[in-house]
């Protein structure tokens, strides 16, 4: 037997015994809907199909990449804005990698090969495609900047950069959502 432990109109577990608090209702359900609780919901009689599961899982995973990455002024090879993670591997943050860059192109006096390699961006992925939203996708749609950015073109992209980060950091610290509206 399995059941879906119902409490407060809302699904807040499964087992395969029943739940023997007083405030839990035990509804019976099939293994299908056990093993895939998370796409049903408690209508206040049965355990039925979520009619916003897609939806719910499109807004968590877009949430979950701008909690992880910043949208810059570099393009991708569709001309779209690129991303860079907040925090890169080996780095406290995003800025410490920007800034580190920075030096290396300002003492060349422009973006080579050799520097343009210290800097990973990404495709923004199809939230409603949970497979473009997986490392793996992410990996296969990076890219470096242009080894060929004249000092000129980075040190636009590094201001720009450096505004971005600022007012995401400002919008995160004062509990503000996109539209500048308290959360």
């Amino acid at each position: 037997m399995y059941y879906a432990f119902i409490q407060n109109d809302k699904i807040n577990g499964k087992g395969q015994c029943r739940c023997l608090n007083e405030d839990i209702i035990n509804a019976e359900i099939t293994e299908e809907i056990y093993n895939n609780i998370d796409h049903y919901i408690w209508n206040g009689s049965d355990v039925v199909v979520n009619p916003n599961y897609e939806d719910e899982q499109t807004a968590k995973r877009k949430t979950d990449f701008e909690n992880q990455f910043i949208e810059t002024s570099m393009k991708d090879s569709q001309g779209n804005n690129a991303y860079y993670r907040q925090i890169p591997h080996g780095y406290a943050n995003a800025p410490q990698t920007i800034e580190l860059v920075d030096k290396y192109v300002r003492d060349a006096q422009g973006m080579t090969e050799q520097i343009a390699s210290l800097l990973i961006f990404y495709q923004k992925p199809d939230f409603s495609k949970a497979e473009e939203c997986t490392d793996e996708w992410l990996i296969a749609h990076q890219f470096n900047p242009p080894a060929n950015m004249t000092l000129q073109q980075w040190q636009k992209f590094e201001f720009d950069f450096q505004i971005r980060w600022s007012e995401l950091k400002y919008k995160k610290a004062n509990g503000e959502n996109e539209y500048g509206a308290d959360e």
